[in-house]
């Protein structure tokens, strides 16, 4: 771990040890069995999924974590001020459901670093609604107009008082995996996506505000535009191999 790393990771995890009266050493023995380092510990927990990062690679106690990590540990952790709520995380879908992220050339630049979608309390409903597994279309505004990057939804939604970027009112955060990045001017006009989604029997996807759901037909159009552009033109990011079948789900898509 590099030495900023190292310092987020010690500062969280002395909060948790506020007033536990325990040494790191003796953290450490108590997590891993044997005496260590504070940074062992944070790293054994966090492969235990009992501490997880938030934006910005803060940690945090998830809520359904709580308790165990409060028997392992000895004391009742602490939520971090940044982080308010996680939602419960629901099984995955049989097929993906479909959501737009609607953003500038700033933010998709911040995107490409932390495929990190945010949404305002407004949006709350349909934040909710989304599931590990679902997909997030993200069109890059004018002067583009096109829908350039694909992500799965890695993590369940969270809200925290923590900015996004430069963005304040932004609470929800939904962590994501590139499936799919095209660069600014690659992308798939979204005139040309509405034309084709409509020629199907299906509607335009929505590209005003985010998060929206958008119907199979629109997503099928964009999602085959967008990974034909890449494979040609190839990608602005290291991308996920989204598995085998992935493509079939969305080829020939009727209403």
């Amino acid at each position: 771990m590099d030495d900023a790393v190292d310092t987020v990771e010690v500062a969280i995890l002395t909060r948790l040890l506020e007033g536990s009266g325990l040494s790191p050493a003796a953290l450490n023995e108590r997590v891993t069995g044997s005496p260590g380092s504070v940074e062992q510990s944070v790293e054994r927990l966090v492969g235990r999924g009992v501490i997880r990062r938030s934006v910005g690679g803060n940690l945090f106690v998830p809520r359904d974590q709580r308790p165990g990590v409060g028997r392992l540990l000895g004391i009742e952790p602490a939520t971090p001020a940044d982080v308010i709520e996680v939602v419960p995380e629901a099984p995955p879908r049989d097929r993906p459901e479909f959501f737009n992220d609607v953003f500038d050339h700033a933010t998709y630049m911040y995107k490409l670093e932390d495929s990190i979608s945010g949404a305002r309390s407004a949006y709350e409903n349909t934040v909710r609604k989304m599931r590990v597994g679902d997909l997030i279309l993200g069109y890059l505004m004018d002067p583009y107009s096109e829908w350039v990057c694909i992500l799965r939804v890695a993590k369940a939604p969270y809200r925290t008082s923590e900015e996004l970027h430069v963005f304040k009112d932004l609470p929800w955060k939904v962590c994501g995996e590139f499936i799919a990045a095209l660069n600014p001017g690659d992308g798939i006009p979204r005139l040309e996506a509405a034309d084709e989604a409509r020629a199907l029997g299906g509607k335009a996807a929505p590209y005003r505000d985010s998060p929206k759901r958008v119907n199979p037909v629109a997503a099928g159009v964009i999602i085959r535009g967008i990974l034909e552009s890449q494979r040609h033109h190839g990608s602005a990011v290291e991308v996920t191999d989204p598995g085998p079948g992935f493509l079939e789900m969305f080829t020939g898509a009727r209403a």
